[in-house]
């Protein structure tokens, strides 16, 4: 009885088995009011299972490296996705939408302002690592 106990806690200590490694993904985005410049973008998903993920995007804009964090839903790998991201000061929203065929994403981004309406902000593409 007591091997089973041991087994039971360390699988507990494992948590679920969907919940995985971080997902990896390198690419670029456009900020439309940079007459289509682009910027490289590293973006990292971490499995929450149900295909909802916490994620992070890492870019530099205007010379400042920048995280920006929130949660997505859907496939990095096929399939749709959308999702949310907030600045780190919490006062800025941004939303990107898109489509993921074998890992690679291609979407647009906008800002939401308070008032719930989105305003395009431009692409991102990134492929899965």
């Amino acid at each position: 009885m007591r091997g089973v106990q041991v087994v039971l806690f360390f699988l507990w200590c494992l948590g679920p088995l969907n919940e995985g490694e971080v997902l990896v993904c390198r690419g670029s985005y456009v900020w439309n009011q940079r007459n289509g410049q682009s910027s490289e973008l590293r973006v990292e998903f971490q499995p929450q299972g149900n295909d909802r993920y916490l994620v992070a995007f890492y870019f530099t804009f205007d010379g400042s490296p920048l995280v920006y964090s929130g949660t997505a839903v859907g496939s990095p790998r096929s399939g749709s996705m959308e999702g949310t991201v907030h600045n780190p000061g919490g006062n800025r929203t941004f939303v990107f939408k898109g489509t993921s065929r074998d890992g690679v994403f291609s979407g647009t981004h906008a800002e939401r302002k308070r008032n719930g309406r989105e305003y395009p902000t431009g692409s991102l593409r990134f492929k899965l690592n």
